[in-house]
């Protein structure tokens, strides 16, 4: 038996937009700041693994701002596991390309068309 999900637009009283803006610009700046020290093949071979990217990276990324609530720390680890995953396939299809050159049978201006 098929489920229907019915959805509506929920409009946020204007006064909380502010708040809003500021927590995402705190996300947006702690992804940023994690994601360098997480690239590394220890980190993407372990969200390689399923699971939550949160419990994998938990440990890894210790929480020093305290003032950040719980659930914008949770939701940031979680962000930042989602774009480190994303860029694994992508990270393995290039090294597949870049190990095994393939050779051209057909002109540039035919690929090309």
């Amino acid at each position: 038996m098929s489920s229907l999900t019915l959805s509506y637009t929920l409009t946020l009283p204007q006064s909380i937009y502010p708040h809003l803006n500021y927590l995402i610009s705190i996300n947006k700046r702690l992804i940023k700041s994690w994601i360098p020290t997480l690239w590394n093949n220890q980190i993407l071979n372990k969200l390689k693994q399923s699971g939550k990217a949160l419990t994998i990276l938990k440990p890894i990324i210790k929480r020093t701002e305290k003032w950040i609530p719980s659930r914008v720390y949770r939701n940031s680890l979680e962000l930042t596991g989602q774009i480190l995953r994303s860029q694994i396939e992508r990270k393995e299809i290039y090294e597949f390309i870049v190990n095994h050159p393939c050779t051209i049978i057909y002109s540039a201006n035919y690929l090309a068309n």
